[in-house]
C-alpha cells in the first residue's frame, strides 16, 4: 500500500498564521501566499494503512527580520494551532 500525503502551508503575518496552500491527497486548494508573511512553514502528514501518521514541520521560507519574526512568534506562536 502506498503512503499518502496531505500537507498545509501556512503563513506567519502580522494578523497571525494564515491559511496557504493544502494538498489533501485527492485535491489542491491553492492560495496567494500573503505580501505581508515574516515566515512561512508547510505541516507534512505522511500515513499509510500500516501504522501511525508522520506529521513533520518544515521551514519554507524566512524574512530578513529576525526581530519582527521573534515578536510575531511570542504573540502567535511558533505554530499555528489547529
Amino acid at each position: 500500500m502506498a503512503a499518502d500525503l496531505e500537507w498545509s502551508e501556512w503563513h506567519l503575518t502580522p494578523h497571525g498564521w494564515i491559511a496557504g496552500t493544502e494538498n489533501t491527497g485527492t485535491s489542491l486548494v491553492e492560495r496567494a501566499i500573503p505580501e505581508s508573511r515574516v515566515f512561512s512553514l508547510q505541516y507534512i502528514d505522511e500515513h499509510s494503512g500500516y501504522g501511525r501518521s508522520i506529521v513533520r514541520w518544515q521551514e519554507q521560507w524566512r524574512s530578513s527580520d529576525p526581530v519582527l519574526i521573534a515578536t510575531l512568534t511570542a504573540k502567535f506562536g511558533s505554530r499555528p494551532q489547529f
